[in-house]
């Protein structure tokens, strides 16, 4: 209790958001990304990649990605065939898939690519409901 007699009520609001990579992350290559936001279940997602980790600012959050040419075009999409399903919805569990098709161009190898994504909650600041942590890979041999 409170020194008056009152109880003071505390509410702690726990939100799991996950992004992992797996697969072969070389030319030719792929790297499948793991959406994990069991809070958005049903929720659009929109991932995104980029070559810097930012960051940017959203309402009082961050999303670690740099507004680069690379992110835009991820974002409408106009790589379709190297970025796989970077919007869509997440199941019912609160998962999705995204993947990362690497050209087979030797020239790729070294270059470090920062992906997230943010789920939509049109009721949320900024209509954004969760943001992810950044997965980051580099291209190798």
């Amino acid at each position: 209790s409170v020194g008056n007699g009152y109880y003071q009520k505390l509410r702690i609001t726990v939100s799991r958001i996950n992004l992992t990579g797996a697969g072969t992350p070389n030319p030719g290559g792929k790297v499948i990304l793991s959406l994990d936001a069991p809070a958005d279940a049903g929720k659009t997602y929109q991932v995104a990649s980029s070559l810097g980790v930012g960051p940017i600012a959203i309402d009082t959050r961050s999303l670690g990605l740099t507004l680069d040419a690379l992110m835009i075009a991820c974002v409408e999409g106009k790589l379709p065939a190297l970025f796989q399903t970077y919007s869509g919805k997440l199941d019912t569990s609160g998962q999705g898939t995204a993947t990362v098709a690497i050209p087979n161009i030797p020239a790729f190898i070294g270059v470090r690519l920062h992906s997230a994504f943010v789920t939509i909650d049109v009721t949320a600041p900024s209509n954004i409901g969760s943001i992810s942590p950044t997965y980051t890979f580099s291209v190798v041999k």
